[in-house]
């Protein structure tokens, strides 16, 4: 089995994520069990950008990207670049099997990453908000996950992530994994159109 997991956000300080803390259980539970098992801890996919981190808008051709990571990069990878990884991994189960892998395709800020949509989404502009946790729980108050993916940020901000492109472009050196750059520039159509 490959699984998504996640940080027990709970046990490291205490406060809760709970989709984070749901993938930790079942985790735990599966190794419980003696599941053969190999794990992904999958930082934000760039896809958000598309649902959950939809940019605001702020005038006619201007965007908010509202996430509040401050200026702590935010670690990302594109949906499709871990499904290649996950092929990697069956390909090569004995090799990966009980190891528990933190994968990763970029790491921006948030105001690189609006310079980034800015260069490839023009006349669209767009620029880092700079909200707090409780802003952002506020912004999006009206969602069932707003508590939830405040905290997933605070855990962000305060635990340090063990993500690494080097070591993922490792797992799967047959299989390029993308910048977020790469990712924009790729799918700047869908995003224009999208962010419109």
């Amino acid at each position: 089995v490959v699984f998504n997991t996640g940080l027990h956000t709970i046990k490291i300080i205490g406060i809760a994520a709970r989709h984070l803390v749901a993938k930790a259980e079942v985790e735990a539970y599966m190794k419980g069990k003696g599941v053969p098992l190999t794990s992904l801890i999958v930082p934000t996919p760039y896809e958000d950008l598309l649902g959950i981190l939809r940019p605001l808008p702020a005038g006619q051709n201007n965007r908010w990207l509202a996430i509040p990571m401050g200026i702590t990069s935010l670690d990302m990878i594109s949906v499709d670049d871990v499904g290649d990884i996950v092929r990697v991994i069956f390909n090569n189960r004995t090799g990966h099997l009980h190891k528990t892998h933190s994968v990763c395709g970029d790491k921006q800020t948030i105001k690189e990453m609006a310079q980034i949509l800015s260069r490839h989404l023009s006349p669209l502009y767009f620029q880092d908000k700079q909200v707090t946790i409780h802003d952002y729980q506020q912004l999006n108050c009206q969602f069932p996950w707003s508590q939830d993916y405040a905290n997933m940020f605070d855990f962000y901000l305060r635990v340090d992530q063990r993500f690494n492109v080097d070591a993922t472009q490792r797992i799967s050196p047959s299989v390029r994994i993308r910048s977020f750059e790469e990712w924009v520039q790729a799918n700047a159509g869908r995003l224009k159109k999208a962010f419109s």
